[in-house]
């Protein structure tokens, strides 16, 4: 469970606290005395940056839906069932990339926005995580999901961060 702790907040802390106080100009804290950025005062969460965040994510859904791939069935499940997995990830990244360029080429967006909201981005992508985990752990709980082996310990920091239910989708 310490562990589990760790991981759920420990990472996303250190994850913040190294985009906030390390700039294009190097790491000030890292100087002797430490020497706070004007960064480390910005927003974690803004609007735009949830809202580009959730765009994104939405993006290679959609993409993942549309582009063909190649389908093919996982591994035999305790229930005697196997799941069917799509396989067009290298597919997804390669048009989410290419249409991004190319919105960025003709105006549409600004690329330097994405470096310039690093931080309420980094922000958005932990709320988001957390909400959709906090979902799936609360999913679990109906009736007839296939819990993990490791994932139904009666812990409930440690369930949460190992996943309670069996491949959720």
């Amino acid at each position: 469970p310490l562990g589990a702790f760790g991981i759920l907040v420990g990472l996303p802390a250190v994850s913040v606290a190294l985009t906030a106080l390390c700039t294009r100009d190097g790491c000030p804290v890292m100087a002797w005395p430490p020497q706070w950025p004007e960064r480390f005062s910005e927003q974690l969460l803004t609007l735009p940056a949830l809202a580009a965040y959730v765009g994104w994510f939405a993006l290679v859904a959609a993409l993942h839906v549309l582009l063909p791939g190649a389908v093919r069935e996982g591994t035999m499940l305790r229930d005697g069932t196997r799941l069917t997995y799509k396989l067009n990830g290298l597919g997804v990244m390669v048009a989410s990339l290419a249409l991004l360029l190319a919105a960025h080429y003709r105006g549409a967006i600004d690329l330097v926005w994405a470096a310039d909201n690093a931080l309420p981005l980094l922000g958005a992508s932990v709320a988001f995580s957390y909400v959709l985990s906090l979902y799936l752990y609360a999913r679990s709980f109906a009736p007839g999901a296939m819990l993990a082996e490791g994932g139904n310990t009666g812990n409930v920091l440690y369930d949460f961060f190992i996943g309670r239910e069996l491949n959720p989708r």
